[in-house]
């Protein structure tokens, strides 16, 4: 018997960082394929049921790239991405190429361009693990400068060490994971700052993208990396990502069916273990049994992530399951 219950669409951004397959753009006849491959996983990961995406934007520093981009952006749209779009690469590359105020005017012209087509938020990472030797690259002058010159413009950060705190207040949304501190706490510190806290890379994927997440009431949750080969992709000891790739290689755009590592799986329960909490807190509204269990599951989840470490996947198994008790009952037509 199915229940009868539609659950709830995911109310965060959870997803990956997707850049093109990187073998299509190695000769000129397998280029025009990278858009097709584009598309067809940005449907396969919708059609999982991620929310989120970072993908790999083209740098907006000419009149064709700034058209490629706004291309690239509505094609993410369209695919059913709507919260936050964060851009990883491009702010910094022109940071690199153009220095900072061109950079900062760039960017604000893009904020203008997809404002203005209704493409939804746009935000820049400008702060990649800053503590790391050599990654801070003037963060206070970027953001000061932007605030004379883009004040609309929005920007984000990763953080992974307990001295990235002093950049929280020069950021708009604040990516951080076990490096930083992911405790209620370092949470709650983020939002103090005025920042917008997301995770990012995080050991037990599945409790990141789901009930952690829900118990922190964080924004979002990125993992590196959908798609990132540094080299031979079909070579797994070539390079440096061969332990990150969630959609594996393929020599052809859209293969009928996916390649994908068992890990991507782990998101997609993270999904649906929060999509059944949203539906578990809709229900506690109206009725005393679901309000019981929305409480119990408060005071078990923890809000320290040093507490999950004893927890298995069993644990979240039995979690959901006791939610989707409260309707296993009920006759249904379908369920999603």
């Amino acid at each position: 018997m199915v229940p009868d219950v539609r659950l709830p669409e995911p109310d965060r951004s959870i997803g990956v960082y997707l850049e093109p397959p990187v073998h299509l753009g190695w000769f000129d006849v397998t280029r025009p394929q990278k858009v097709e491959a584009v598309a067809c996983d940005l449907q396969l990961l919708r059609g999982m049921g991620l929310t989120g995406v970072a993908p790999g934007l083209e740098t907006p520093d000419a009149t064709s790239s700034r058209a490629h981009f706004l291309r690239e952006v509505d094609q993410v749209r369209s695919a059913g991405f709507e919260g936050p779009l964060l851009a990883y690469a491009p702010f910094k590359r022109l940071l690199a190429s153009r220095g900072l105020d061109a950079a900062i005017q760039a960017v604000d012209q893009m904020h203008s361009e997809t404002t203005a087509r209704g493409l939804g938020p746009v935000v820049w990472s400008i702060a990649d693990e800053p503590s790391n030797v050599g990654h801070d690259v003037g963060l206070r002058d970027i953001r000061a400068r932007a605030q004379e010159l883009a004040p609309g413009v929005q920007f984000a950060g990763h953080l992974n060490h307990p001295g990235d705190r002093q950049y929280l207040e020069l950021l708009d949304i604040v990516l951080i994971n076990e490096g930083f501190g992911v405790d209620q706490r370092d949470i709650e510190e983020v939002r103090q700052a005025g920042a917008n806290p997301w995770l990012y890379n995080m050991t037990n994927r599945r409790m990141a993208a789901g009930f952690y997440l829900w118990r922190l009431g964080a924004e979002g949750y990125l993992q590196w990396h959908g798609r990132m080969p540094t080299a031979d992709p079909f070579d797994p000891t070539d390079g440096r990502e061969d332990d990150v790739q969630l959609l594996y290689p393929t020599d052809v755009p859209c293969p009928p069916v996916a390649d994908v590592d068992l890990a991507l799986f782990d998101l997609v329960d993270g999904v649906n273990d929060l999509r059944w909490l949203l539906w578990l807190e809709q229900q506690a509204e109206k009725g005393e049994e679901a309000a019981d269990l929305l409480s119990q599951l408060k005071g078990e989840v923890p809000g320290r992530w040093a507490n999950l470490a004893g927890l298995g996947e069993q644990q979240l198994t039995t979690w959901r399951s006791r939610i989707v008790d409260l309707v296993a009952k009920q006759p249904a037509k379908g369920m999603e």
